[in-house]
């Protein structure tokens, strides 16, 4: 009977051991996965106007160049956002997408705006099906429910330009929004 190890198995088990120094090393196990506790962190951002020097980091591309006094509320651990700016226009940008019903983007709307934005047809058809398109993040100067307002899209963002004021909202993932609503329940 042969009792060395074969060429392919020194191989293996060299692998897997360093896998397992390696994540060891790191701080990182299989079973330190989040527990909700991080998904309800925020930020907020005020510019006076696009050409602020942390503005251009921050904001989305098609942001217009005239753009004022603009505000943002993000969720760091997510997707969701708010926006809204002063504009001289009553227009959305040009680069953004007329919405076939306002305020309820189509899934194939959705698509083609994260398409638009660099996502593979696939992983904007499975974003577009898991969204939580009801706002978790709030700020005073977000009127309720705005986003059905939404005439446009921009990539991801819905957008609607009102007296001079463009508001723009970026949906959650359903994942995401789950273990913020989990995180608040478990406050109160």
């Amino acid at each position: 009977m042969n009792t060395t190890l074969t060429s392919r198995t020194r191989t293996i088990a060299a692998t897997v051991g360093l896998g397992a120094v390696l994540l060891g090393a790191t701080g990182c196990s299989a079973l330190s996965l989040p527990t909700g506790s991080e998904y309800d962190k925020t930020q907020g951002y005020d510019f006076k106007d696009l050409q602020d020097s942390n503005a251009q980091k921050v904001l989305p591309s098609w942001t217009p160049e005239d753009a004022t006094n603009i505000k943002e509320e993000q969720r760091t651990t997510g997707n969701e956002r708010l926006l809204v700016m002063d504009v001289a226009t009553n227009k959305a940008p040009g680069t953004c997408t007329a919405l076939k019903s306002p305020g309820k983007p189509t899934a194939s709307e959705i698509e083609r705006g994260l398409v638009a934005e660099g996502a593979s047809l696939s992983e904007a058809a499975d974003e577009a099906a898991h969204q939580y398109t009801t706002p978790l993040l709030e700020a005073d100067w977000w009127p309720r429910d705005q986003q059905e307002n939404a005439t446009h899209l921009c990539g991801k963002w819905w957008v609607s330009v009102e007296a001079g004021k463009l508001y723009a909202y970026s949906p959650e993932s359903q994942t995401i929004a789950d273990g913020v609503k989990d995180e608040r329940s478990a406050k109160k």
